[in-house]
């Protein structure tokens, strides 16, 4: 057994020719007190459906580097991301804890948001199952507040998180939207990697929609400049609907596309509408001076929404805003006053509970 040292100074365990690493430090390799290797009590098996929605026959991969990378990136592509789980403490749902949600990890679809719990449990599972490939969830943060997951084969050793966003969008939202990967932080084998990304990324984003590239070609653009005029936000998530982008990547969108505008002329917030004790609709509110819109991002919808409607729902508790963002509400309402709105065309009330 020999001893290994990386450029960032992090050891590797290397045994019968496997690269091992140490989950108990963060993603850059630097100590981390609440980082460690998560296990299930039980085991869960894949729903089928989302097997044929991934379709694992595909892959045109046939190493075991080659398998696990393209099962990353196809992953990113069928998955969603809960938006719930903004609103854990409203809810009772198996996606809010890391024990319960397990057992819901068996029901995921293409159309059955997950949290970073079951994209990280149905990735290490599937990747297990490619041979040559090791593979372990990582909980990190107290009370395994974060999942990601690691795997390593005797040529390399990859961390994934698709769920974090360093800069602009996560994963899950990038491979959507036809840009290349930025959650994989490779430990050892880079030439390898790079060699796959090289082939491999283009090779699956090339099936974006074309509708979507010239979005995308459009939001690149503006991103080169702070000095183009607003588009129509409520075109843009037409688009992204159109195109099948999810709601919380269209968040990812919303919030990229507006800091480039002078002065960021738009307020956004995270709010939900209480459906019942199990469910929570997540919206996305829009505030350009005294005029709201809401995007139901269940339904990729905008509506009107008139300004007393919007005191209304939060007094009434229609509505609540994310967890822990009770600075984001109030700074989402500083100067906001609902005389201005009464009369206001096209006024689309918050629906009534059970609606």
């Amino acid at each position: 057994m020999k001893l290994f040292e990386n450029f960032q100074g992090k050891h590797y365990i290397r045994d019968k020719e496997d690269y091992h690493f140490d989950p108990a430090r963060d993603r850059y390799g630097n100590f981390a007190r609440y980082c460690e290797v998560f296990k299930d009590v039980v085991d869960f098996e894949i729903n089928p459906i989302l097997l044929q929605q991934i379709k694992l026959e595909t892959c045109p991969e046939n190493t075991p580097e080659g398998k696990a990378l393209w099962l990353y990136l196809r992953l990113c592509q069928v998955l969603k991301y809960d938006e719930g789980y903004f609103y854990h403490n409203h809810r009772e749902h198996p996606n809010d804890d890391p024990i319960m949600s397990v057992r819901a990890a068996s029901q995921v679809t293409a159309d059955t948001p997950v949290t970073c719990f079951n994209f990280s449990r149905i990735a290490v599972k599937l990747l297990n199952q490619i041979d040559g490939v090791n593979a372990v969830v990582i909980s990190s943060g107290v009370n395994h507040g974060h999942f990601r997951f690691a795997y390593y084969t005797d040529r390399v050793t990859v961390d994934a998180d698709p769920v974090y966003a360093e800069q602009r969008y996560n994963d899950m939202t990038r491979i959507k939207l036809g840009l290349e990967p930025q959650g994989l932080n490779i430990f050892n084998g880079h030439l390898c990697m790079k060699r796959l990304l090289d082939r491999i990324v283009p090779m699956m984003l090339a099936d974006t929609k074309n509708n979507l590239q010239d979005c995308i070609s459009a939001l690149r653009e503006i991103s080169t400049s702070a000095y183009v005029t607003p588009i129509n936000l409520e075109v843009l998530v037409s688009s992204l609907k159109q195109c099948g982008i999810d709601g919380a990547s269209t968040v990812q969108v919303l919030n990229d596309v507006n800091q480039h505008f002078v002065n960021s002329p738009y307020k956004f917030m995270r709010t939900g509408i209480i459906k019942s004790i199990n469910e929570i609709e997540p919206q996305y509110l829009m505030r350009n001076g005294e005029k709201l819109k809401r995007v139901n991002l269940k339904g990729m919808d905008v509506h009107n929404l008139a300004v007393p409607d919007f005191f209304d729902a939060f007094q009434t508790g229609k509505m609540i805003h994310a967890e822990g963002a009770e600075e984001k509400y109030e700074y989402f309402c500083r100067g906001l006053s609902a005389k201005h709105d009464l009369d206001m065309i096209g006024r689309n009330p918050i629906p009534d509970l059970g609606e």
